[in-house]
């Protein structure tokens, strides 16, 4: 018997290294999915242990075996002879099983309690098979499968040891996976007998049969999975040298899509799936290509080895979105095929994203439920859609109106968790667009409010402030639970659970910063201890806790923090944290923080923008006329600049000085962030700061109504230049204006100053 084993384990490490594809049996139509690791196997000797990442060595193998004294039978009916026995009519009422129709699981439980054990091996996996098949709902379905399953298990584990083909063993592990029923010994079994005698089932395995196996393993427990390591590992090398005759779409987006599940990418064997699916593109279904690029995103297989076949694959995409089958795409084809773009990142992209969006559009989204909305508007959104300077921006701006419609209606977002609604609303943050009441009503309903309160973590939290504080927006309610939820997250982070990450904490408290003092004020608690974790890090991995972005919003809560420190209330211990930490005068945090907005206002410096140049030019034509005509005496600046940005016409706005002293571009303002545009000096000593806002300090639909960074720049810069001396000149305004004159008058009335001539 061992000299039988040893010579077949040769002759199989013979054929790994030699097999040809011609050599390979036909494929059969794929049910699951695959992965390699990222070892190259083709030379590797197959011992006895070939197995050993199943942790069992194969003399365990070779003594369960030998206490099964059931002769070797040579099963060959399988599917066919189940077909005899009747796994007829998938679609039909019923299926025929054994001259009978079963039409529900308790008649087959029956059954098979009543005579499994005396059955056929191929009635009892065909039975395992229908299994699968008849109608199971909710957790007493689930309950009723499993009952099913173990009595057809335990009829089935003694014939394990004689099964004579490959997919005897694999659609069973395949329905384990379907019903989420792990029987030890029946999948130890299975797993063994695929690896028995140097893998002599694995030769004989077709593309179906390989897909089975992985998919399974896909869904399996962890430990299942390390004991299938090796027989993964021998199924590979097998998959690798198919051809597209005997791996069809399926097939290969059944592997792709288990490889992606479990995180193992092997070159050699997705590039074979890849261009086993481009040849045969045209067949394939829709849920095959969408499921394959997601699956190629998942495993970062961005390099210029995939690029032809994700081009490839992803114009045959196109092509039907284009036609007739676009209605073939199901709302999660179409999401994740969106996904798959962003992380995938394919040269002209442009026109399928266009396609793609098209149309979730005009389906309205229906059908989607909340993964799915939310992935395409996370997607859509990093992809840089919906911006609204863009000749196409705000075309573009409708798809995340109808994402977050759909969303909004009853129901569409019942099973939404948190993850869900952190990218849904980064999503909408990120192209600043105003989702309207709605939506703010459906997150804040209490069994959504109750499940961020549960289980949102970290990232999910800081993501949802960061997007309310740039579209501006303090909803009370959502903020106190997410606050809450970062303060139970932060303390057990000190315990050594997991905690923000490295943006997650300056974005967290930048959103509250955002909000105003007084919402600082309202959770010091929370912010007290978000600081005080800054400085944690920082003192333990210095410059490398942070990114210059992080440093920066820092910079920019301190500044509200010094705001609050000047009146009541514990602004002054908040403020210090940061900069008098261990007793120091100057922490070295806060020297970096500096040097950061240092940075940023170096490279704002050298940013002048054509309207800043036109806008220069246009003031200093006001300085010399106003140089030559006599003061007036109107209203104030802060008064003709609302009458201005509201297109009133026919205003006299004149002010008491008149005379323009100097005109400053790109000045460095303490307090606040990076450069003022321009800063104006007045005569009689009256500074002004004048903001050229273009689309990104708008909401994107609601174009007079700023974003929530916007604010607190205007609010910052107020406190260094005082109340109606911040200006700002909206693009769209200024984009209106024909000709120098008309520019002139323009500015003049926003500044409140009279030019010769005006009454």
């Amino acid at each position: 018997m061992l000299s039988r084993l040893r010579l077949s384990l040769r002759c199989f490490t013979h054929s790994l290294r030699c097999h040809s594809a011609s050599s390979i049996p036909p494929a059969h139509t794929t049910i699951c999915s695959s992965e390699t690791e990222s070892r190259e196997p083709a030379n590797r000797k197959l011992e006895p242990d070939v197995f050993r990442g199943s942790g069992i060595a194969a003399g365990a193998w070779k003594e369960w075996f030998r206490s099964t004294e059931t002769c070797q039978l040579n099963i060959t009916r399988g599917f066919a002879g189940a077909a005899r026995s009747g796994i007829e009519g998938r679609n039909t009422p019923g299926i025929r099983f054994q001259g009978n129709i079963i039409h529900d699981l308790p008649t087959l439980l029956a059954k098979a309690e009543a005579r499994a054990r005396a059955w056929h091996p191929s009635d009892i996996h065909a039975a395992i098979d229908i299994s699968i098949k008849l109608p199971c709902q909710g957790a007493d379905g689930v309950k009723l499968l499993h009952r099913v399953l173990a009595v057809l298990s335990a009829a089935y584990l003694p014939h394990v040891p004689n099964l004579a083909q490959p997919h005897l063993c694999t659609i069973p592990l395949w329905a384990c996976a379907k019903a989420d029923y792990w029987d030890r010994q029946l999948v130890t079994a299975l797993l063994g007998r695929l690896a028995w005698d140097g893998g002599r089932l694995l030769v004989q395995a077709s593309g179906k049969n390989h897909a089975n196996l992985w998919w399974a393993m896909s869904k399996a427990p962890n430990d299942f999975v390390e004991e299938a390591d090796g027989l993964l590992h021998a199924s590979a090398i097998f998959v690798r040298n198919m051809s597209t005759q005997q791996l069809n779409s399926q097939d290969c987006s059944n592997i792709l899509l288990a490889c992606a599940r479990l995180q193992r990418r092997h070159d050699p064997l997705l590039q074979q799936l890849a261009a086993c699916l481009v040849q045969q593109r045209p067949s394939a279904k829709c849920q095959d290509l969408a499921n394959s690029l997601y699956a190629l995103a998942v495993l970062g297989c961005t390099g210029g080895e995939y690029a032809t076949a994700v081009q490839q694959l992803c114009s045959e995409v196109h092509q039907r979105l284009l036609g007739p089958s676009a209605r073939t795409f199901v709302p999660q084809n179409l999401s994740n095929i969106l996904w798959a773009l962003e992380r995938l990142r394919p040269d002209g992209r442009e026109e399928l994203v266009q396609a793609l969006a098209a149309e979730c559009q005009r389906r309205s989204f229906a059908g989607f439920n909340a993964q799915d909305i939310s992935n395409a508007a996370w997607a859509l959104a990093k992809m840089g859609c919906g911006e609204a300077s863009a000749p196409s921006g705000r075309q573009q701006q409708d798809w995340f109106k109808a994402a977050a419609i759909a969303a909004s209606a009853p129901g569409t977002m019942s099973g939404a968790n948190s993850q869900d609604w952190s990218n849904l609303w980064y999503a909408l943050a990120l192209v600043r667009h105003h989702p309207g009441p709605s939506l703010l009503q459906a997150v804040q309903a209490e069994v959504h409010l109750e499940v961020l309160h549960n289980s949102a973590n970290s990232q999910d939290c800081a993501n949802l402030l960061w997007a309310l504080a740039t579209l501006g927006l303090y909803e009370q309610r959502l903020v106190d639970v997410l606050v809450k939820r970062l303060g139970e997250l932060l303390q057990g982070a000190s315990k050594g659970r997991e905690g923000l990450n490295e943006q997650g904490l300056p974005n967290s408290l930048w959103a509250l910063a955002v909000m105003g003092p007084d919402v600082l004020s309202r959770h010091s608690g929370l912010v007290e201890g978000l600081l005080r974790e800054v400085v944690r890090r920082w003192q333990q991995e210095g410059k490398e806790s942070l990114t210059r972005e992080g440093l920066v919003q820092l910079w920019q809560t301190q500044q509200e923090l010094k705001h609050m420190s000047s009146g009541r209330g514990n602004g002054r211990q908040l403020h210090r944290i940061l900069a008098a930490a261990n007793g120091e005068r100057k922490t070295p945090l806060l020297d970096a923080m500096e040097r950061a907005v240092e940075e940023e206002r170096v490279a704002d410096d050298n940013a002048v923008s054509p309207i800043q140049e036109q806008l220069t030019q246009t003031l200093a034509q006001l300085q010399r006329q106003l140089a030559s005509s006599p003061a007036l005496v109107g209203q104030t600046a802060s008064t003709c600049s609302k009458n201005a940005s509201s297109n009133v016409t026919g205003s006299s706005c004149t002010t008491t000085g008149p005379t323009i002293l100097s005109i400053q571009q790109k000045q460095p303002v303490d307090g606040t962030s990076g450069c003022v545009d321009i800063v104006l000096e007045v005569e009689g000593g009256r500074r002004m700061a004048l903001e050229i806002y273009g689309p990104s300090n708008f909401l994107a639909n609601h174009r007079p109504t700023k974003t929530g960074p916007t604010q607190l720049r205007d609010r910052q810069l107020e406190r260094v230049f005082g109340a109606g001396n911040v200006v700002s000149v909206p693009y769209w305004e200024w984009g209106k204006l024909q000709g120098p004159k008309a520019r002139e008058h323009y500015m003049a009335r926003l500044l409140g100053l009279a030019l010769p001539g005006q009454t």
